[in-house]
């Protein structure tokens, strides 16, 4: 009897994981005629023409700063890290320093969906 009940559990999962691969990973659907790649551009695929754009041009710092002419030292629960094209002329102010006495005017939550 458990044998019987082993094979039919078996079979069971046997035909859900032969009808999982039959269906789509992007859009669910049974055997899709769509290549999804191809209709998104291949947006995992690099241009030939593609170079990185690494240079000493380029610096990284802790980007959340408001503060143009001086700044208090950022906190570790502030900022994140970013990279950003810093230019040719040597001084320039990409990386803003932190100010805590001044507040954004505006409250709220950020709403991005106007």
């Amino acid at each position: 009897m458990t044998r019987i009940l082993l094979l039919l559990a078996l079979a069971a999962f046997s035909a859900a994981v032969a009808s999982a691969a039959e269906h789509c990973p992007h859009c669910g659907l049974p055997k899709c005629a769509v290549d999804h790649d191809a209709r998104a551009g291949y947006p995992q695929s690099v241009g030939r023409w593609a170079k990185p754009s690494n240079t000493p041009k380029y610096s990284g710092g802790f980007v959340g700063g408001g503060a143009i002419l001086s700044g208090d030292g950022r906190r570790r629960d502030e900022g994140t890290w970013g990279w950003d094209y810093s230019g040719v002329v040597p001084v320039k102010r990409i990386w803003l320093g932190w100010s805590h006495h001044w507040r954004q005017a505006g409250g709220g939550k950020y709403d991005t969906d106007r």
